[in-house]
């Protein structure tokens, strides 16, 4: 059976910190696939963003490692964990597993059903969208 990775992020102002990501999340599977937070989404619980969902989509899918990326403005991950026969989930340990599973709007019992796992990946020191833009800002 393939193992059909999935990370699910915003992506604004891409940086090392996001490749590392993905590099380490190609290398526990076969298949990356990538849900590119849209727009709306990220407004309504972050901030908009300041690279257009299209174009971070695009940037995502130029990547030899990402084998499909989509644009999805729904927290509800579970019809691409479906549609692509996800095995694990992968995010950066900067958030807390139960309030990411509460953001993804997964269960440990839905998980469990359909044969996937979260694989919560060290976050990358030193670099952040955050720290990027604050950096701007002074500049």
């Amino acid at each position: 059976m393939s193992e059909n990775i999935l990370v699910v992020g915003v992506f604004d102002l891409f940086h090392v910190g996001h490749l590392t990501l993905l590099e380490k999340s190609k290398a526990l599977g076969d298949k990356l696939f990538i849900i590119v937070n849209g727009d709306k989404m990220t407004g309504e619980y972050k901030r908009t963003p300041y690279i257009n969902e299209n174009d971070r989509k695009r940037l995502i899918e130029a990547l030899d490692i990402v084998d499909e990326a989509v644009i999805s403005n729904e927290f509800d991950i579970k019809p691409y964990i479906e549609q692509f026969n996800i095995t694990k989930i992968v995010h950066g340990d900067d958030w807390e597993l139960n309030s990411y599973m509460e953001q993804i709007r997964c269960t440990p019992e839905y998980l469990a059903a359909q044969g996937c796992e979260i694989v919560m990946l060290p976050y990358t020191q030193g670099i952040s969208t955050s720290a990027l833009i604050k950096q701007i800002k002074q500049s």
